[in-house]
């Protein structure tokens, strides 16, 4: 079989699913990886004719992705802030917003040795990337599920850096193990209300622990923390990824609790989506 035939079988298939240009993208995506090729290699070899176990590997995928499953899961991996991670159900797929954070961290940190805590760190992408920026800062990373801790590890280790790994429930917890110059986090923000927003392949596959808060407690991870974030004794900077309509009721929220210098940040959709806030 030839690559433009399964390209074409692509095309066909997945029409009433996605758009042309989300399967492309995802062809492409596929191919490179199975054939470990370039994408100009490809668009130069489109009769290229593809063996049979590589064909099995493109109809599996092609089957998943009627079902909306996220092409990060079939490849097992996704790419954040230039790097690859590892990821698969128990974690989120690393998202382009998420990466806006981490770049402000890392532009205000540059040349500088801060102990940095990521609280809910899934994958590791904020911890890692931030380990990779800045590379004398102390990083620690924390979840609640020791399955996802164990791919942050896979990913510290395919990223070659070093890093703290602290299994606990944040909110069950009265203090942090160490004082930290900063905290950074982007905890479950997305009300249960709003599932019906959501896109099945986010909804379906994603895991619902690390995105869904309660309605009638949409701050409370974000409360939690920074209650912890205030008995700590040195200065600390708190760094937030946010749900959009909550932006200024977090402000204010910080602001009575001794909260200084609160700013928001608009992310590329020109939304306010972080959160960045001093105390001490």
């Amino acid at each position: 079989m030839k690559l433009t035939q399964i390209k074409k079988e692509f095309s066909l298939q997945l029409k009433d699913f996605y758009s042309e240009n989300e399967i492309r993208t995802m062809f492409y995506w596929l191919a490179e990886t199975y054939l470990q090729k370039s994408k100009i290699e490809l668009l130069s070899e489109p009769f290229l004719i593809i063996e049979q176990s590589k064909i099995e590997l493109f109809h599996q995928a092609l089957n998943r992705l009627t079902t909306f499953e996220p092409i990060q899961y079939i490849l097992g991996f996704s790419e954040f802030c230039d790097l690859k991670f590892n990821v698969n159900p128990s974690v989120l797929i690393p998202r382009p917003e998420t990466e806006e954070l981490v770049e402000w961290v890392a532009e205000i940190y540059q040349n500088q040795s801060p102990k940095i805590i990521d609280i809910g760190t899934g994958s590791g992408c904020i911890g890692i990337s931030l380990a990779k920026k800045l590379s004398h800062a102390e990083v620690t990373v924390l979840d609640v599920s020791e399955n996802v801790l164990k791919v942050a590890q896979e990913n510290a280790e395919l990223n070659h850096v070093d890093l703290k790994f602290l299994q606990k429930n944040i909110l069950e917890i009265d203090s942090l193990e160490e004082d930290y110059q900063v905290v950074v986090s982007n905890p479950p923000y997305v009300l249960n209300e709003e599932k019906s927003l959501m896109k099945e392949n986010v909804l379906k596959y994603e895991p619902h622990l690390a995105l869904f808060v309660e309605n009638n407690n949409p701050l409370i991870f974000y409360h939690k923390i920074a209650r912890l974030v205030k008995k700590q004794a040195q200065t600390c900077v708190l760094f937030f990824e946010i749900n959009e309509q909550y932006g200024n009721q977090l402000v204010k929220d910080l602001a009575a609790m001794g909260f200084k210098e609160i700013e928001l940040k608009n992310d590329f959709l020109n939304k306010p989506r972080m959160l960045k806030a001093k105390v001490h």
